[in-house]
């Protein structure tokens, strides 16, 4: 995410596990102007409301062995809770399934390194921000 589209002010503040929310931004979604960036080298996302970063929070993607696909997805699928690993058998709150795909982004452990089988895993605060101010919109994972 270019530097540019970065708002910061008094208006943006910590919500918790290194997540930072702008909610002046954040304010002006309608979930059809919001769409999610998932920069994979930085373990980083961001949450963009008309092009304007309303979030930003660490991640963790797919440790050494393991892939998080990269590209431009839609949201397919969306529970709120109760959604459960069936490999692994975790809960993963906030789902968001990737385009059909056996991946998603969803609330889960960060250790602070690509740590996941290939998932997303965000903080819960920033999977509930991003759940609750998306619909079936487009992640973009590069």
């Amino acid at each position: 995410v270019p530097a540019s589209t970065h708002t910061s002010n008094k208006r943006t503040s910590s919500v918790g596990g290194g997540t930072r929310v702008n909610h002046f931004v954040l304010k002006q979604s309608n979930r059809k102007n919001t769409r999610v960036v998932i920069d994979i080298a930085d373990q980083k996302s961001y949450l963009l409301v008309n092009g304007k970063v309303a979030m930003t929070s660490p991640v963790s993607t797919a440790r050494p062995g393991k892939y998080t696909p990269r590209g431009s997805f839609s949201i397919s699928e969306r529970v709120q809770n109760g959604k459960i690993s069936t490999i692994y058998g975790v809960h993963m709150p906030y789902w968001m399934r990737l385009s059909g795909t056996a991946y998603g982004v969803h609330a889960g452990h960060l250790p602070g390194y690509p740590a996941s089988a290939g998932c997303v895993r965000l903080p819960s605060k920033a999977a509930q921000v991003i759940y609750d101010n998306t619909s079936y919109a487009g992640v973009c994972n590069r």
